[in-house]
Formats: C-alpha cells, structure tokens, sequence
C-alpha cells in the first residue's frame, strides 16, 4: 500500500494542487486497484487450495463467506495504510506507525485475551478492533454449525458437543452473530475507506497553504 502511493507522490501533490483532478477520484482509484489486485485476488489465491486443505467446512457458502472475510480484513489495513501514508512524511514512518495500530487492535481485540479479563479503560478497542469482528466472522462461520467429539487424556469424554455452546461457553462468542459480524467487518472498511480519502483532502489543503512541500 505504501509503494502504491510513493512513487509519483511529487507529481501527484503538483496535479492536486492544481485542481487537474479531485483528491477523492485519485484515492478511489488507488483504493479499488489495492483491493481488488493486492488484496481479493491474493485472498482468493491462497483460499482456494489452502482452504480445502485445513479441512474446513466443505460448503460453497462457508467458503466465499472465508474468502470475503480476509479479502475485507486486509483491505481495511491496505486504506489504513493509505491513510497514513498520505499525511506521515517517509515509507518507514507510515509502515511503522499502521503495524503499531494494527498490533494495539490484535492486542485488546478478544482473540489473545478473553475480552472480559481486558481492563474497563481499554475495553473500547475490541469495539473498533477489525481483528475481532474478522476473527469472529471466521470462527463462528467454521463451528457454529458442526458438532464436537472431545477427548481428554483423565477425563471423561464429550460425544456431540455442540459448537455454538463451544463458542458461547469457552470463547465467549455469540454464535448467532455470523451477519453481524461481517457487516461490522465491512463497515470498519468502509471507515477506514473514507479516512484515506479524507486524508488526501487534507493533504491537498495542507499542500495550497504552504505546509507540506
């Protein structure tokens, strides 16, 4: 995402700046090349054998809602990074500061720590954390739907073990939440969407007054 806006970044502030065209069609297009070409095509690339074969839901439903959840997560850290990249003077600084954010979001978003045990004051990040609605999407899409054969070396074992009380029970999911979860995961996109755009615009404005050179 960072080489996608670099390397004619000279020549681009020159022809924003001299209103040859809108800052919004220039960030549009790089969002729809970026999405569509580094981020959809790859995710369908590694999702088609490698989905197969981790032994997965073998449905064409269960599939493609697999291949648009990671098409989307990664297309949100793709505008993230575009963002960043418009208003952060060097590569470095932009690659730096999307890892710091992303890592912060992974953190506090439910999937390294039960979202009950994180502290109240932090609790708001799972709410914005694109890793938790994502990893949400694809753990409910994978075992809300089959039943579980559990063996424990000591223990008694568990025979048709529902995967929704799993979900419910173990990780503290709501196995119901499937639509709700992917409509979050976009929406975050779409978020992050207008804050590239956003920040070109101001680049622009940044760029007529002097600011930025």
């Amino acid at each position: 995402a960072v080489d996608n806006l670099l390397p004619d970044r000279q020549v681009v502030d020159r022809e924003l700046s001299r209103g040859h065209y809108s800052p919004a069609a220039y960030m549009t297009s790089k969002l729809l090349l970026d999405g569509l070409l580094l981020r959809s095509l790859p995710a369908l690339v590694m999702s088609l054998p490698f989905y197969w074969l981790m032994g997965l839901r073998p449905t064409a439903s269960a599939f493609f809602t697999f291949w648009g959840v990671i098409a989307t997560f990664s297309s949100t850290a793709g505008a993230l990074c575009l963002a960043l990249t418009c208003l952060l003077p060097t590569p470095g600084l932009s690659v730096v500061t999307t890892m710091f954010m992303l890592l912060i979001t992974l953190l506090f978003s439910g999937f390294l720590a039960n979202k009950a045990s994180i502290h109240w004051a932090l609790r708001w990040i799972c709410y914005v954390s694109p890793f938790r609605w994502a990893w949400e999407s694809l753990i409910v899409n994978e075992m809300a739907f089959i039943e579980l054969n559990l063996v424990v070396s000591n223990l008694p074992p568990v025979s048709n073990y529902s995967g929704a009380a799993f979900l419910s029970d173990v990780l503290g999911v709501d196995p119901y939440w499937l639509t709700q979860d992917i409509i979050i995961t976009a929406c975050i996109y779409v978020i992050n969407v207008l804050m590239a755009i956003g920040a070109m615009y101001l680049r622009v404005f940044l760029l007529r007054r002097g600011y930025l050179s």
